[in-house]
């Protein structure tokens, strides 16, 4: 059971991640994802791409769910693709920007969200890993 359940955090993890894909259909579902208008060309086309980078992370961490020797690499992906949208903006919100980033609260909890999840599952991992040792 415990396999199961360290499986299916990796999995949710992942699928949060992938979320974001719908992006790349154009600039309708990316301002319906996270609030902010893309009137700029440019803007749009470096959203979309953030879009699908997120998926291979997310995708990523989804095939971590069931192959095993890939779960380091999909935590330390995850983890820096998450913790970074965090620290950006967390400094961002501390006066870092000149524009208000409010609307990308629920990003950052989004994230959040994943980066706890992503740690129980590590945690949850290492701990198996120790049990099976023995």
């Amino acid at each position: 059971m415990s396999g199961k359940l360290l499986s299916s955090l990796y999995f949710l993890v992942g699928a949060l991640n992938i979320i974001p894909i719908i992006g790349v259909m154009g600039a309708d579902r990316l301002e319906a994802l996270y609030g902010v208008s893309l009137t700029d060309a440019a803007a749009l086309l470096m959203m979309q791409h953030r879009a699908v980078l997120l998926a291979i992370v997310g995708g990523l961490l989804v095939v971590a769910s069931f192959k095993r020797a890939l779960r380091p690499a999909a935590a330390i992906c995850g983890f820096i693709s998450m913790l970074s949208f965090m620290m950006l903006y967390w400094a961002g919100s501390s006066g870092g920007h000149s524009g208000d980033i409010s609307s990308l609260a629920g990003i950052y909890q989004a994230d959040a969200a994943g980066v706890a999840i992503l740690t129980a599952a590590c945690i949850w991992g290492f701990v198996q890993r120790k049990r099976e040792s023995r």
